[in-house]
């Protein structure tokens, strides 16, 4: 890819600035070349679609299996302000679970006598579904584990999980239908999303959704390797050695627009074949298309399942 100077070496041909030499004039040059930065960030942001650059991010999935049940846990329960209790065999190390209502939620588990491990405080502050997840240490000798829910008021409960596998304090399990997975800061649109099954074959993924620009959510039962080629944000132009994000064949409509656009005062008549000669190049450049957002098909059901 070409570079902010190259373009402006480029540019430089085209208004006839160069020595006999070959040498860039650098006395009758300088105020251009403060200038070249600026402009081509304004030239940049204008052809970024037609540029074919792209980047690419990996999501890997497998879903951890819930202690209640593999495909148990996505239901609505109704507290009554009785206390109501979720049992599962096997020793707890990371909890999940969203209320939408105030109430204490106690993680337990059980060696002989029943042991509190994390103590929930849900504020009435809460109006709608909240999550609450953290790892807890499980008690030597635990054979059971459960969720204590308890409260002086009505509230609803889903979301609700136990794990009892080691999870870093990083990688916490999000147990929703879809779990939210935030695109890279650069990202501005995606191109594809490609699915890579256990079989290793590959197709285009339907088992996903978007919410707003930058967030991904992914059926949870998913399996597989997702890889999504994305249109990056053009990081801004503020340096003469700063390497354009756009392709070189797109770049070299950079040249007629940085020529056009600095030699408009000076040269009128020769900024205006320069600016007619970029668009020409524009229009030739439009061809290849531009990276769209594909449209989603929601697949998922509540029994773990898919829809035709």
């Amino acid at each position: 890819m070409y570079t902010v100077l190259e373009i402006f070496n480029l540019a430089i041909d085209l208004i006839d600035e160069k020595l006999a030499t070959g040498a860039v004039n650098a006395t009758t040059t300088a105020v251009y070349k403060a200038r070249t930065p600026g402009i081509l960030n304004i030239w940049q942001n204008e052809n970024y679609n037609n540029g074919d650059l792209y980047a690419e991010h990996e999501i890997s999935c497998k879903p951890a299996t819930n202690m209640f049940g593999y495909s148990s846990g996505m239901d609505y329960l109704e507290y009554k302000g009785i206390e109501k209790i979720i049992e599962a065999v096997g020793s707890v190390k990371q909890y999940y679970f969203e209320v939408d209502g105030e109430g204490t939620v106690y993680v337990e588990d059980f060696n002989g006598t029943w042991n509190t491990l994390d103590t929930v405080i849900a504020p009435n502050t809460i109006l709608s579904f909240t999550a609450f997840k953290a790892l807890v240490t499980p008690s030597i000798g635990a054979t059971k584990s459960r969720l204590r829910f308890s409260g002086a008021y009505r509230y609803i409960i889903t979301n609700y999980a136990m794990f009892d596998v080691p999870v870093s304090p990083s990688k916490l399990i999000t147990f929703r239908p879809y779990v939210k997975h935030k695109m890279p800061t650069d990202f501005k649109s995606v191109d594809q999303i490609i699915d890579e099954y256990c079989d290793r074959q590959m197709s285009v993924n339907s088992y996903y959704k978007w919410i707003g620009r930058g967030e991904l959510f992914i059926n949870y039962f998913y399996e597989g390797n997702i890889r999504i080629s994305y249109k990056p944000v053009p990081a801004p132009i503020m340096d003469i050695n700063q390497v354009l994000q756009v392709d070189e064949i797109t770049s070299m409509s950079g040249a007629y627009f940085l020529a056009a656009h600095l030699g408009i005062i000076e040269e009128p008549a020769s900024a205006s074949f320069f600016n007619e000669r970029y668009l020409e190049l524009k229009a030739l450049s439009n061809i290849k298309g531009t990276a769209t957002m594909s449209d989603i098909i929601d697949v998922y059901s509540m029994g773990g399942g898919y829809n035709s």
